[in-house]
């Protein structure tokens, strides 16, 4: 009865695991991989618009022993790339099929009689692509040793936690290691495709063979070489992937399928697909918070500069830019500073009762997180009619975007001199103060 019931739960649990998984709209994958996955003709293909991601200049075949005493069996051509990953006997355990003009990848793994494939973006931007292995400073050692029967010179890397890493340079096939300094690190949480930005060292160069010891933070220690190089156009190996599970996991789709109602101006920020069914149901109705309309209509942009004195008294100027659009019942207002607080995005809607935002911190490897939520909570409290301090007029008077403004001062520490119109001039901060969130107006306290 236990094993019953131990039964059903499995089971149970791997229809919720397989329920979660985001169908692939074949007509995005290119016609390839639509076979692949199929084993039939491709559907019309929706091409990308975007340029590929590179052109691969080694077309061919190369084999690399991995670290794990594995092989690694690699064929390319200019845009399409296959790595296989072989244990002992013929058929490969794992498979990365890589479009680099449609910047998609398919990790394939077999089990039974099938195949489980997952779709996934081969590079994002500001994902966090690293080397596993890297080094701070590279010397040669004056040794010589023979690799693949290549007189090859051998370096030694040190890094910042004096790991150390040694290298046998090459100069055979240059094309090939030009082409794998380009996309070998996007691979970098891929398994043990990982250590091959090892042969294509930005500081050692490229190398037919590397060996590391263990690092203080970071994998054990280990080596990886080639074995063989055939340049010349070959067929693609062929290997049976039917029948499959294939799961979406491109990030278009991922983000798509747990964005809820958003009115069609605010989507578009997000990408061209159309509304997921699944969140749209569970998205609660817009409802009236009695925001009145923003009176400023139009758009600013405005700049905050900030002078720094380095330890050699060299100045830098750093600058904060708002940029900010508003009708009678949107709005949407960005910061762009990288030298601080980094990208910030706010986007409302009063009539949709919802509000987007993303603060991306510009100088981290975190993919930034997008946020979207009703008007339920927004307001900055403690706005008040604005500042509230005596001020004294001057003589002093300027032209500031045509209006004539006199300098007013005070005796605040920060906030001394204010350039104030002599006739009244909307400000679009007033409108901000009812539908900003109080976390994102911190950000934005200028």
């Amino acid at each position: 009865m236990r094993s019953l019931l131990l039964l059903i739960i499995l089971c149970t649990a791997s229809s919720l695991v397989a329920q979660g998984d985001a169908s692939v709209e074949l007509n995005t994958l290119p016609p390839w991989m639509q076979t692949l996955v199929t084993g039939k003709k491709a559907a019309k293909y929706t091409k990308p618009s975007a340029k590929p991601l590179h052109t691969n200049a080694f077309i061919g075949t190369w084999t690399v022993q991995l670290p794990s005493k594995r092989r690694l069996e690699y064929w390319g051509d200019a845009h399409r790339m296959l790595f296989q990953e072989f244990a002992d006997g013929p058929t490969p355990k794992r498979a990365t099929y890589v479009d680099l003009a449609a910047n998609v990848r398919m990790n394939v793994s077999w089990y039974g009689q099938g195949a489980a494939i997952v779709v996934e973006d081969l590079y994002i931007p500001q994902a966090g692509y690293f080397r596993e292995i890297w080094n701070d400073t590279v010397v040669a050692t004056g040794r010589t040793d023979t690799v693949m029967g290549q007189r090859c010179k051998e370096v030694q890397g040190i890094d910042g936690n004096n790991d150390s890493s040694t290298y046998w340079q090459t100069d055979v096939e240059p094309a090939l290691f030009a082409d794998m300094g380009v996309w070998a690190s996007w691979l970098c949480r891929e398994g043990e495709l990982k250590f091959l930005s090892a042969l294509s060292s930005t500081k050692a160069g490229p190398a037919l063979r590397a060996d590391w010891t263990k690092r203080t933070y970071g994998p054990e220690a280990g080596s990886i070489l080639f074995t063989s190089i055939t340049p010349g156009k070959q067929a693609m190996p062929a290997w049976d992937l039917m029948p499959n599970r294939t799961a979406e996991r491109r990030f278009a789709w991922i983000n798509n399928s747990g964005t809820g109602r958003l009115p069609a101006w605010m989507r578009s920020y997000l990408g061209g697909l159309p509304p997921d069914s699944l969140p749209l149901a569970y998205t609660p109705a817009p409802i009236d918070r009695g925001i009145p309309d923003n009176v400023f209509i139009g758009t600013l942009t405005a700049e905050t500069p900030t002078t720094y004195i380095g330890a050699h008294k060299d100045t830098t100027i750093r600058l904060a830019k708002y940029s900010y659009w508003a009708d009678a019942r949107r709005a949407v207002l960005q910061l762009e500073d990288p030298d601080d607080e980094g990208y910030l995005f706010y986007a409302v809607d009063l009539d949709a009762d919802v509000v987007m935002a993303s603060h991306n911190e510009g100088h981290s490897y975190v993919i930034p997180k997008l946020a979207i939520a009703s008007l339920e909570e927004v307001g900055l409290k403690e706005f008040g009619d604005g500042l509230d301090m005596p001020m004294t007029a001057t003589e002093h008077t300027r032209k500031l975007l045509g209006h004539t403004c006199t300098l007013y001062t005070t005796n605040e520490r920060f906030l001394s001199h204010f350039w104030i119109p002599e006739k009244e001039v909307l400000n679009p901060v007033f409108d901000m103060r009812r539908w900003m969130v109080q976390r994102m107006g911190q950000k934005m306290k200028d």
